[in-house]
Protein backbone atom coordinates (compact mmCIF):
# COMPACT_ATOMS: atom_id res chain seq x y z
CA UNK A 1 0.00 0.00 0.00
CA UNK A 2 1.15 3.35 -0.70
CA UNK A 3 0.18 6.86 0.84
CA UNK A 4 -1.36 7.91 -3.30
CA UNK A 5 -3.92 4.69 -2.44
CA UNK A 6 -4.76 5.89 0.87
CA UNK A 7 -4.69 9.51 -0.42
CA UNK A 8 -7.26 8.37 -3.24
CA UNK A 9 -9.82 6.39 -0.87
CA UNK A 10 -9.62 9.91 1.08
CA UNK A 11 -10.39 12.38 -2.06
CA UNK A 12 -13.12 10.36 -3.42
CA UNK A 13 -15.57 11.94 -4.98
CA UNK A 14 -18.28 11.31 -3.34
CA UNK A 15 -16.56 10.11 -0.31
CA UNK A 16 -17.07 6.36 1.09
CA UNK A 17 -16.21 5.62 4.07
CA UNK A 18 -13.51 2.72 4.00
CA UNK A 19 -11.29 0.48 6.32
CA UNK A 20 -7.77 0.19 6.78
CA UNK A 21 -6.18 -3.54 7.66
CA UNK A 22 -3.05 -3.36 9.24
CA UNK A 23 -0.79 -6.33 8.93
CA UNK A 24 -1.31 -7.35 12.41
CA UNK A 25 -5.10 -7.61 11.70
CA UNK A 26 -5.95 -4.27 13.12
CA UNK A 27 -8.34 -2.16 11.82
CA UNK A 28 -9.49 1.48 11.48
CA UNK A 29 -12.56 2.78 9.93
CA UNK A 30 -11.99 6.06 8.28
CA UNK A 31 -15.29 7.76 8.24
CA UNK A 32 -15.01 11.00 6.89
CA UNK A 33 -12.26 12.63 4.66
CA UNK A 34 -11.66 14.90 7.82
CA UNK A 35 -10.93 11.77 9.72
CA UNK A 36 -7.81 11.19 8.02
CA UNK A 37 -4.76 12.93 6.97
CA UNK A 38 -1.39 11.55 4.99
CA UNK A 39 1.37 14.34 5.37
CA UNK A 40 3.47 15.06 2.13
CA UNK A 41 6.07 12.17 3.01
CA UNK A 42 4.17 10.05 2.83
CA UNK A 43 5.76 7.69 5.45
CA UNK A 44 2.43 7.66 8.20
CA UNK A 45 -0.89 8.69 8.25
CA UNK A 46 -2.83 9.51 10.49
CA UNK A 47 -6.73 8.37 11.39
CA UNK A 48 -8.91 10.36 13.91
CA UNK A 49 -11.18 7.96 16.13
CA UNK A 50 -14.81 8.14 17.06
CA UNK A 51 -13.70 8.78 20.70
CA UNK A 52 -11.83 11.89 19.95
CA UNK A 53 -7.97 10.13 20.08
CA UNK A 54 -6.07 10.09 16.90
CA UNK A 55 -3.49 7.55 15.42
CA UNK A 56 -0.48 7.52 14.04
CA UNK A 57 0.28 4.62 11.07
CA UNK A 58 3.19 3.49 9.68
CA UNK A 59 1.80 3.39 5.29
CA UNK A 60 4.61 0.52 4.76
CA UNK A 61 1.99 -1.73 8.00
CA UNK A 62 -1.06 -1.18 6.08
CA UNK A 63 -2.07 -4.13 4.36
CA UNK A 64 -5.27 -3.33 2.34
CA UNK A 65 -7.87 -0.55 1.82
CA UNK A 66 -11.35 -1.89 1.58
CA UNK A 67 -14.54 0.50 1.44
CA UNK A 68 -16.91 -0.39 4.50
CA UNK A 69 -20.15 -2.69 3.83
CA UNK A 70 -23.52 -0.65 4.22
CA UNK A 71 -25.30 -1.57 7.31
Amino acid sequence: MTADDIRRFAKADPFRPFIIRLSDGREFLVTSARSIWVPPSGMNCVVGESDGTAVLLDVESIASLQPREAA
